[in-house]
């Protein structure tokens, strides 16, 4: 899958001057991808897709999805009327001919059941690719469809997934109009290409330090932001509340320039409303302690720096570009949307 020139234009980051990170060679790459585990893996596969291909059309929606009762979707794409099942398999080894049936078999039962809609494709991506005595079946449609009926039940048995004998026969019906050419392998080293071919890579790929790209903002001064008010409040010491506020006001202009990057990278700022969610959820049971504002407040910034981020495409799993500057600045985001508060409502 290479990137045409539309998406080099739309992925293009600009890199300021100052020391930038290496990436290391391609050929390296495969060999960092099979240190991952299978979460990182598959963040890795939903990455790439949020910023290779959401970007090039906003409406596109993606979720990942993957973990248990997950029904055989790791990642959900859709994009108009097309919707695309990602497996993400991160195994010590090549896919067997029974983990690619049982990925078809899993899928195609819970759509049965209507519990998940029909895909459009199915799209299999292992850091290992099929085992090569495999791929003739495998690319064979006629003859994997044909196998897949006859194991489907055996399939569910391997897989504990209880079903009836009516649940059977009606899978097995429904997968009589089924072109299994909509089933295809992703190979690895087509995504690390895209990744290659961008400055993407130099975040994934890097040798040394990793490169900590961020689009810049025009300063706001925030003086009458509803943190800067508060804060003041909190810290009547002119010459405290001077180096506090000045803290105070960098920390959200990082916070707001990662939003900037969030929109720039992903075309909208689902990864950074992400972000934002899983600090206050580590915040949040700060506010409800009798603690005096002072103590509360730097208790809240300590705890902001503290947390794992996992949630995000920005965080610690995925690009990991969220630094303790913008962890503060998401507590002042948080004060400026009304979700927190520096001050009590009564006060």
């Amino acid at each position: 899958m290479s990137v045409d020139k539309k998406q080099v234009a739309l992925n293009k980051i600009t890199i300021p001057k100052g020391k930038k990170a290496k990436r290391i060679h391609f050929a390296k790459m495969h060999e960092v991808i099979l240190t991952y585990s299978g979460e990182e893996f598959e963040n890795f596969i939903f990455e790439w897709l949020k910023f290779c291909k959401q970007q090039l059309n906003e409406k596109t929606l993606i979720y990942r999805i993957g973990g248990t009762g997950d029904k055989g979707i790791d990642i959900y794409y859709q994009n108009n009327n097309e919707v695309v099942y990602y497996q993400a398999k991160q195994y010590n080894k090549a896919l067997s001919l029974n983990d690619v049936i049982d990925i078809c078999v899993k899928i195609f039962y819970y759509v049965s059941k209507e519990e998940i809609p029909m895909p459009t494709k199915v799209r299999i991506v292992s850091s290992k690719g099929i085992n090569s005595k495999q791929i003739q079946t495998f690319t064979n449609k006629a003859q994997l469809k044909a196998i897949v009926v006859s194991d489907f039940n055996a399939s569910l048995n391997r897989m504990n997934i209880k079903h009836t004998d009516e649940e059977l026969a009606k899978a097995i019906r429904l997968l009589e109009d089924i072109d299994f050419s909509m089933i295809e392998n992703i190979d690895v080293d087509e995504i690390i290409l895209d990744y290659y071919k961008s400055d993407l890579g130099t975040a994934r790929f890097y040798k040394d330090q990793p490169f900590r790209f961020r689009k810049k903002i025009e300063w706001g001064g925030y003086d009458e932001d509803k943190f800067v008010l508060q804060i003041k409040s909190i810290y009547p010491n002119i010459k405290i509340q001077k180096t506090v506020v000045s803290d105070a006001k960098n920390d959200y202009y990082s916070c707001l320039c990662l939003k900037e990057t969030d929109k720039y990278l992903f075309g909208n700022n689902c990864e950074f409303d992400a972000a934002i969610e899983e600090v206050f959820q580590g915040i949040n049971m700060l506010f409800y302690n009798n603690k005096a504002l002072e103590e509360r407040y730097v208790e809240c910034l300590k705890q902001a720096t503290q947390l794992r981020i996992s949630n995000s495409a920005l965080g610690d799993n995925a690009l990991d570009i969220i630094n303790n500057a913008d962890r503060k600045g998401m507590c002042h985001y948080l004060v400026n949307e009304e979700k927190i508060g520096w001050v009590d409502k009564d006060e």
